[in-house]
């Protein structure tokens, strides 16, 4: 979950207070990025969306219904594949930016490696675009799936530094009873 969306804020504050409350310690675990060397990397959706405009073939939107708008322009829009969850909000969302109805493709993760690769190939993607989600948000199979087929990952970092600790960072606090 991306740490600056409202429901994730509004877990974190409840957490910290529920902590507070019973006076125990609040510690954060922090995940590492899983963003791979071997790709692009975008700023952000619309500096995701500039960057495609330079990379030929179709488009594979891995980045949820609600980050679609920068890619909604035309000669581009034409060419993405958006990977939504299969509700009626993500798919009048994909049809309202644009997107061709043949391109929009509902379903539900977890997805495997294996899925992964099938989509890119059922589809001659030829870029993959993702969330930097620290290996949590099938980051590692998309990227292995890029990797095996030959498809460009584009990955978008996060957008702000997070707060917490590291899981050694935690352990260490444990281990000198500081937890």
């Amino acid at each position: 979950v991306d740490a600056t969306h409202p429901y994730a804020v509004a877990a974190t504050e409840n957490l910290r207070a529920a902590a507070g409350a019973r006076g125990l310690p609040y510690l954060r675990l922090l995940r590492t990025s899983d963003g791979e060397d071997a790709c692009y990397k975008a700023r952000d959706m619309a500096g995701a969306a500039r960057m495609l405009e330079e990379l030929p073939g179709s488009v594979l939107l891995t980045t949820g219904s609600k980050e679609l708008a920068p890619f909604a322009h035309p000669g581009l829009v034409e060419r993405c594949f958006p990977r939504v969850l299969p509700m009626v909000d993500s798919l009048e969302r994909c049809l309202s930016l644009g997107f061709p109805s043949a391109h929009i493709i509902c379903m539900q993760g977890p997805f495997s490696q294996e899925l992964n690769e099938a989509l890119i190939r059922q589809f001659a993607i030829k870029t993959l675009v993702t969330k930097d989600t620290g290996g949590y948000g099938g980051f590692r199979e998309k990227a292995q799936a890029a990797r095996n087929t030959g498809c460009a990952l584009l990955v978008v970092e996060r957008p702000v530094r997070e707060t917490g600790l590291t899981l050694e960072e935690i352990r260490e606090r444990i281990e000198e009873g500081k937890v």
